[in-house]
């Protein structure tokens, strides 16, 4: 079960306010007045932090995959009228073992379908190469047939059916489809935590995850005039590194100097940049923490607060476990960007098993929601789950590239 992380406690207000960030949380409060008949209450003011920058409302929402947002896509099966419906069982049993249809096991192989004052059973046979293909009843008898299948069983009545490419993920995909007159019945297991996601009903979404979100996303807009990156242990809320991206190689990008910079809290880092300027810095008590816990009595395994189980299409974060000697790099960590990552930063957050990575501001070259969702292609060897919304620049919704 996820746990939620605890509320932003003094270290982090500390930092934040050694950093001379200042974020102007919550509205002035009103005199209690209603306001005058026929006359609107005036706009709730953008929220302001110290160098002018002004933020829309907080609007968090998951980047999800496509098929987990999109209606099911329809594809054309091929179903047979059963003449004695007492043959029913008998029917799908020797169907299944002789013309199974690997990429429709989702679907229910059977459909009662009323016409009139008659109710009919139709068998779903295998799936169709097109729409306009010809259903030619000698041919599907003789398939049937070589398949060792009891013909007499059914009519010579054969029809095109359009039915559910996958499964539904959920809920709304699944009524969906049962909306449409011709549906067909599938199978659909409703995941909890997944449909809170997809309906912003999660715990993410409360005050006091607010709360947190923003902070850390205002220290990610503060680590440089354009903005920049943290790194936060969310078992503890600790930062563990924050940075931007800095000039004289085009490789040094926000994400690529926080991996560093996470490198050099764990005893290591190759970058000899990130250990001169200033505004890179990684928090030493880690470091510190890593050495005294490595001479002494072996640590247990801390498992961190991901989900545990990996879903597909980017849904949820692969469970992480810290091992005896450490992370490895950002495993369990979430990170908090100000502008939405390329593919090589992308592809950086994967290898370095981040748990969930905020964005604020999307850009052109994005590729975790504008321009291409890595997070959900097929193969990947980790997941993590990605959200966007926070503190977004009102003037710049969209920048050139991270």
């Amino acid at each position: 079960m996820l746990r939620m992380q605890p509320p932003l406690h003094t270290d982090l207000e500390n930092s934040a306010r050694e950093d001379k960030f200042t974020l102007i949380t919550g509205q002035q409060r009103g005199n209690g007045r209603t306001p005058a008949a026929g006359r609107e209450p005036p706009p709730k003011k953008l929220k302001i932090v110290e160098n002018g920058f002004s933020l829309k409302p907080w609007k968090l929402r998951a980047v999800l995959g496509d098929e987990a947002i999109s209606p099911v896509p329809l594809v054309p099966a091929l179903a047979a009228q059963i003449l004695d419906k007492k043959e029913t069982s008998k029917l799908i049993r020797r169907l299944n073992e002789v013309l199974p249809i690997p990429y429709l096991q989702h679907l229910k192989r059977v459909k009662s379908l009323k016409e009139g004052e008659t109710t009919y059973i139709y068998l779903l046979l295998w799936r169709l190469d097109s729409l306009t293909c010809d259903i030619d009843p000698n041919l599907v008898i003789n398939k049937l047939k070589e398949a060792g299948v009891d013909v007499n069983s059914f009519s010579r009545h054969f029809r095109r059916e359009m039915v559910a490419k996958f499964a539904p993920l959920t809920r709304s995909q699944f009524e969906g489809l049962k909306s449409q007159p011709s549906y067909w019945p599938c199978n659909f297991h409703e995941d909890k935590y997944f449909e809170s996601l997809v309906t912003s009903s999660h715990e993410l979404w409360g005050e006091e995850s607010r709360a947190l979100q923003e902070a850390y996303m205002a220290r990610a807009w503060a680590s440089s005039a354009r903005g920049g990156g943290v790194v936060v242990d969310p078992s503890t809320n600790v930062v563990v590194a924050e940075g931007h991206g800095t000039e004289g190689h085009p490789l040094h990008h926000t994400v690529i100097n926080l991996v560093d910079l996470v490198a050099r809290s764990q005893g290591g880092g190759a970058l000899e940049h990130t250990d001169k300027i200033d505004t890179l810095q990684y928090n030493k008590d880690i470091l510190q923490s890593n050495k005294v816990n490595g001479t002494g009595q072996e640590a247990e395994d801390r498992p961190t607060t991901s989900h545990n189980h990996l879903k597909r299409y980017g849904s949820i974060a692969q469970l992480s476990t810290v091992p005896k000697t450490g992370p490895y790099l950002c495993t369990g960590y979430d990170v908090y960007l100000s502008h939405e990552p390329c593919h090589l930063c992308s592809m950086a957050l994967i290898h370095m098993r981040t748990r969930r990575v905020f964005y604020s501001v999307p850009t052109r070259d994005g590729a975790l929601g504008s321009c291409d969702k890595i997070h959900t292609l097929d193969g990947l060897n980790h997941r993590y789950e990605v959200f966007t919304g926070i503190m977004q620049s009102e003037s710049h919704d969209v920048t050139d590239c991270c």
